[in-house]
């Protein structure tokens, strides 16, 4: 977390979004001293959404992504389940696994 509010700068708000239950560890001293703010939302609001949309498509971000062929969906569940994906698994349909 560290890393992360050294990019922000003087008033700087960082928004954890789509978070497991580990804990969070912030040294408050960097808070306080450079007025960040560190907010938790379940989805975020729609103008963030906006916002991060907005800034993939300017600076080219794209997704990692693993892609597998729709007839393996339960595999990539299992997959899900166990942790084991490194990207997001995109189910493709148009891929056959056979062809």
């Amino acid at each position: 977390m560290d890393e992360l509010l050294t990019g922000l700068g003087v008033h700087g708000q960082l928004t954890l979004v789509g978070v497991d239950a580990r804990s969070v560890t912030v040294p408050a001293a960097r808070l306080v001293m450079n007025g960040h703010t560190l907010t938790g939302h379940l989805t975020g609001s729609p103008r963030e959404a906006e916002e991060a949309m907005a800034f993939a498509v300017t600076k080219g971000v794209r997704p990692m992504l693993e892609r597998m062929p729709l007839e393996k969906a339960g595999e990539a569940v299992t997959r899900l389940r166990s942790g084991a994906p490194r990207f997001r698994i995109v189910l493709d349909t148009a891929a056959a696994s056979g062809t």
